[in-house]
């Protein structure tokens, strides 16, 4: 990852939460962990084959979000966007959220994100260098990334940062995405792939046995989510309570919704890079006041001119009369 930002990079940036606002990501990071104890040999079985490994599981990715980084992407490419940043709080390695930065990289057809800013601390050890707290704020933000503070901050996450209210951020807040799988269903798909034809058909029951132990998981029926939701005004709150119940099941009602939700944030997101920055505007209202004070400076050099000249005419003028009575 390169370090984005410096004293010609003063525009607009996008900055993305990761756990539940690009994806859905606990479950299929509980999955790879029973993979990982199947196989004893993480790196392998995962790192190697992450793309693949989520590719079976679309439904782990925001409805849209594909498309908004892709959007994005294309700003960034055309000079307006000036970087594509991930902040966030996930207490996993670094690795982890690496891989899910590259999975969108894979997705979208060229590198999304610019720079990855961790989490402060894990298990109580410090992370992420820069940042002062495990809240998401302004300040840690611009310190780490070197963003001018006079740039333009487009901030989506599904949680309530009071720390990154600014008047130079657009904050989205987004409702979580939470869309889980039954763990039949992550297992058969994995069997089914070319990444599982390494279990032999004697040994796919055993499989199944040790990733559902693993996981914790005796029943299918009783896999649920909660989500959460509290957030405050003054900025673009797309986190409102859902009426159905404090559940989320993978249904077409759900699916539907969040895909309307998607397409909210692309309209944001939009209308943020469309607008133009207050810095353009500030810089062209201080060149249109400099013209003006300009222009009656030079009024008044050429009003005092005019009246010195008068006035040395006039004594000219005397002085010839005078001269003549003598």
């Amino acid at each position: 990852m390169m370090e984005i930002g410096g004293s010609n990079l003063d525009g607009k940036y996008a900055v993305f939460d990761v756990d539940e606002t690009l994806g859905y990501f606990s479950q299929f990071g509980a999955f790879i962990d029973a993979l990982n104890n199947h196989y004893n040999d993480f790196s392998q079985v995962v790192f190697d084959n992450f793309n693949e490994l989520l590719d079976l599981y679309p439904e782990f990715i925001r409805p849209n979000m594909i498309e908004i980084l892709k959007y994005v992407s294309e700003k960034k490419r055309e000079g307006v966007c000036k970087g594509i940043i991930i902040y966030t709080n996930n207490q996993g390695p670094r690795s982890w959220v690496e891989n899910i930065s590259k999975y969108f990289d894979y997705k979208v057809g060229t590198q999304v994100f610019d720079q990855i800013i961790a989490a402060f601390k894990v298990n109580g050890k410090i992370v992420q260098e820069g940042r002062t707290t495990q809240n998401k704020t302004y300040e840690d933000l611009v310190r780490i990334t070197h963003i001018p503070k006079t740039s333009e901050i487009c901030f989506v996450d599904d949680l309530n940062h009071p720390g990154m209210r600014h008047q130079n951020v657009l904050y989205i807040n987004i409702k979580p995405y939470v869309e889980t799988l039954a763990t039949s269903t992550l297992i058969k798909r994995y069997l089914e792939s070319a990444l599982g034809k390494n279990i032999l058909p004697q040994n796919r029951e055993k499989f199944s046995i040790s990733i559902k132990k693993r996981m914790g998981v005796n029943n299918d029926a009783n896999e649920s989510n909660t989500k959460l939701n509290l957030h405050e005004s003054n900025f673009i709150l797309l986190n409102t309570p859902d009426k159905s119940n404090a559940y989320i099941h993978a249904n077409e009602n759900v699916i539907s919704g969040y895909k309307k939700m998607g397409d909210k944030i692309l309209f944001y997101i939009k209308l943020f890079f469309k607008n133009k920055n207050k810095s353009y505007k500030s810089s062209r209202h201080h060149k249109h006041r400099a013209t003006l004070k300009h222009k009656r400076h030079a009024s008044k050099s050429k009003l005092k001119s005019r009246r010195i000249k008068d006035n040395s005419n006039a004594k000219k003028g005397n002085k010839t009369r005078k001269t003549a009575h003598l």
